[in-house]
């Protein structure tokens, strides 16, 4: 089974090839509008193959209030894509350290798993992360460095489709154990930017199919193998969200 462990929903056409593919997924919400949409799209959200995170995203820092998305966030089982983004973002750094470190707080009381944005500040975001022991997800982490550390605090990382080209992104598939590696696109719309091209809904999952035979010959490995592995530690990330006194384990 295709799984997509972070992904943007942006039409009602995706979410229903996502059901027709039994594609196992967390669907990323940054707001009360996308919320709507998921829940619209999978009334038995959380329970039933396609889970969902929300925080307030770095690019958004000084947009979304607290107050709307904490209803959101006391509903989703993962507390994310949050973080800090020096590149791609031009909102400023002070207001963006102020809610991801309040998210971080956040996640930690309420035993979320985080999935976590770094662009550009992956050593500011390893330092905060150490002060809120919880579990980690990697969001595309695509820097060579410090990738050690983020291990050594047990890290999971997510693989997208820049694998073939990107040679941070396919250090970290080479680095990094089956045990911690998971398959993400992050939405069409992120596999079109990454492919330079207009990208099909019906190639969506031929992209995670891609993304898995790629990691499978950078280790080396049996494809079919490599898809059961990645499954599996998909499995043991639902798992830690749902069962909350894994937190500090």
């Amino acid at each position: 089974m295709l799984h997509d462990a972070h992904f943007h929903l942006h039409t009602q056409a995706m979410a229903q090839l996502i059901k027709e593919q039994a594609i196992q997924g967390i669907v990323n919400v940054q707001n009360k509008k996308e919320y709507e949409l998921v829940k619209q799209c999978f009334p038995h959200l959380n329970q039933h193959d396609i889970y969902f995170s929300t925080g307030i995203h770095p690019w958004q820092a000084d947009v979304n209030a607290w107050q709307d998305m904490e209803p959101i966030m006391s509903e989703a089982l993962f507390i994310g894509e949050i973080g800090l983004d020096c590149v791609w973002s031009d909102q400023p750094l002070e207001k963006q350290r102020e809610v991801f470190i309040r998210s971080l707080a956040y996640a930690h009381a309420h035993h979320k798993p985080v999935i976590l944005h770094t662009k550009g500040m992956e050593y500011e975001v390893l330092t905060h992360i150490q002060r809120y022991p919880n579990h980690y997800l990697v969001h595309w982490y695509s820097c060579d460095q410090y990738i050690k550390e983020y291990q050594r605090l047990d890290c999971y990382f997510t693989i997208g489709p820049s694998v073939l080209n990107d040679p941070a992104v396919r250090q970290i598939a080479r680095m990094i154990p089956l045990n911690r590696l998971l398959v993400e696109s992050d939405g069409l719309e992120a596999l079109s930017w990454c492919e330079n091209k207009v990208i099909s809904l019906s190639e969506y999952p031929s992209y995670l199919q891609r993304t898995i035979k790629e990691i499978a010959a950078i280790k080396c490995l049996d494809e079919r193998f490599v898809a059961n592995q990645l499954a599996q530690t998909f499995a043991d990330w639902l798992y830690k969200a749902t069962h909350s006194d894994t937190l500090n384990k």
